[in-house]
C-alpha cells in the first residue's frame, strides 16, 4: 500500500496505491471500491445540496496490478463534514432515481443456460433485472428475497433476470448452488456494458420495467422487506 500528499496552493492531493498480486485481484478490488464509491454517492445525493462535494471528486483507477483512489481536498470540505454530522430538523426525502419514467435500454445477453435474452421478447411482462455480484453481500441477501417475491406470479406475467456484473459462469454456478438458487435465471454481463446502460455504481441495484417497457422503480442496495415492497409494486404494475 502507497500512499501520498501533493501540497496545492490552495487543495491537498491525496493518493492511495493498492499493489494487489496480478490484475484480476486489481480489476476485483477496484470493482468494489468503486461500487461502494457509488453507492456513497447515491445514498448522498439524498441529501440535496447538504451532500458533501468530495465525494464527487473521489476517482478509482486499475492500472495492471495496481488500484488508485485520488482526491483534492478543498478547505471547503472540512465545514461541509461538519455540517454533514450536524443534525437535521427535517428528514430529506429520497432522490428519485433518473432513470425512473424512461423507456428501458435494449438488453440481449446470453443466460447462464446458454440460452439469450433479449428484453424486447419480454414485452407484456414485468421485468426485474437484478444486477449482482457473488462477492456483493448485500446481493447475496437480497437475491432469496427477489426470487420468493416474483416467483408468486405467473411466468407469462413476471420474470426476473439477475444480471452478473463480469464474473465468470464457474463462479456463478457453484455460487448458485451453495446458496441452493438453481432455479435463478442468471444472464451474463461479462464487460458490464449493460450495467454501464442501466446506471449501475453500487450493486445491487434492482430496476423494476412494466409491461410496456418504462422503467418504474430503481431499488439502490439493500435492506430488510425489500421483497415486500417489490412484491407490492409488481402487484400495482399488474393492476394497471
Amino acid at each position: 500500500v502507497g500512499f501520498s500528499l501533493s501540497f496545492m496552493k490552495e487543495s491537498l492531493g491525496v493518493e492511495i496505491c493498492i499493489h494487489c498480486k496480478d490484475t484480476q485481484s486489481a480489476l476485483g478490488l477496484w470493482t468494489v471500491a468503486q461500487g461502494g464509491l457509488g453507492m456513497a454517492q447515491l445514498a448522498m445525493a439524498q441529501k440535496g445540496p447538504n451532500s458533501p462535494a468530495i465525494l464527487g471528486r473521489i476517482k478509482t483507477q486499475a492500472v495492471d496490478k495496481n488500484v488508485f483512489v485520488r482526491v483534492e481536498m478543498l478547505k471547503e470540505d472540512l465545514d461541509e463534514f461538519k455540517a454533514l454530522m450536524s443534525p437535521q430538523v427535517q428528514p430529506l426525502s429520497p432522490a428519485k432515481d433518473p432513470m425512473v419514467g424512461k423507456s428501458a435500454k435494449p438488453i440481449l445477453l446470453k443466460l447462464l443456460n446458454g440460452e439469450d435474452f433479449k428484453l424486447t421478447d419480454q414485452k407484456g411482462k414485468v421485468v426485474v433485472l437484478d444486477f449482482w455480484a457473488t462477492w456483493c453481500g448485500p446481493c447475496v441477501q437480497a437475491l432469496p428475497e427477489l426470487l420468493q417475491a416474483t416467483s408468486s406470479f405467473n411466468d407469462d406475467q413476471v420474470k426476473l433476470i439477475a444480471v452478473n456484473q463480469g464474473e465468470a459462469k464457474k463462479v456463478i454456478s457453484k455460487f448458485l448452488e451453495s446458496k441452493e438458487l438453481e432455479n435463478l435465471e442468471v444472464a451474463l454481463d461479462r464487460n458490464r456494458k449493460i450495467g454501464s446502460d442501466y446506471g449501475v455504481e453500487g450493486i445491487p441495484r434492482t430496476v423494476v420495467i412494466d409491461s410496456k417497457g418504462v422503467v418504474r422503480e430503481v431499488h439502490v442496495g439493500y435492506s430488510s422487506g425489500l421483497g415486500d415492497r417489490l412484491k407490492l409494486e409488481i402487484e400495482k404494475l399488474l393492476a394497471e
